[in-house]
């Protein structure tokens, strides 16, 4: 699946699937309430058209705020609508759990999109307390940490990651793999080891 495009082909080819309609209809939805994109307790800004995917980076021109689960719900569509590295990178993050192939996406239910959307909600709590200084309490961690354990999600953790890279004629595409066997994987499709943009930095 192509990861990069311009707008238009971007929702022509959402009109064209199944999810994709979906993803539309949430987001038209949202549009039709006029909810503005001012930061608010319990919901995300998301750009439509992902910008990692060709999307400008105005909010104004491609964002609209979304309640968290609406949010999770939506990358769900979007990864099922486009099945890239990408959409599935977007919804590992959002989930903080390994999507790395669409097939992990069928045992998905809305039960557990909500799971994911209760558990960001109590990170940001959390991160916001911390900010304020507030100290959190043992029990709030412990609930949430036993929440994670009881859903599956593996705590976040970048130990046996891997960087690949591989040069192409329209630039050097890079993956950050969280997998021994991933990173195998794509070292047989002709990536290298490390980070080349990276390096440069």
């Amino acid at each position: 699946m192509k990861e990069f495009m311009g707008t238009e082909e971007f929702y022509s080819t959402l009109e064209s699937n199944e999810y994709g309609r979906k993803y539309l209809d949430l987001i038209r939805k949202v549009q039709s309430e006029c909810r503005g994109l001012g930061i608010e307790e319990g919901y995300e800004r998301h750009h439509i058209h992902p910008k990692s995917m060709g999307g400008v980076k105005s909010l104004e021109k491609n964002g609209v705020k979304l309640t968290t689960f609406e949010h999770c719900q939506a990358h769900v569509f979007l990864a099922k609508a486009f099945p890239c590295y990408k959409t599935l990178r977007m919804i590992s993050a959002l989930s903080r759990n390994q999507i790395t192939q669409v097939s992990d996406l069928d045992r998905v239910t809305l039960e557990e999109v909500y799971g994911w959307s209760e558990l960001r909600k109590q990170s940001v709590k959390l991160h916001s307390e911390r900010l304020k200084g507030h100290p959190v309490s043992e029990e709030s961690t412990k609930k949430r940490l036993e929440t994670r354990r009881r859903r599956g999600i593996k705590p976040h953790s970048q130990k046996g990651a891997h960087w690949v890279y591989r040069e192409t004629p329209e630039g050097i595409i890079e993956r950050h793999l969280a997998g021994e066997k991933s990173y195998q994987e794509y070292l047989q499709q002709g990536f290298l080891p490390g980070s080349k943009k990276r390096c440069k930095r």
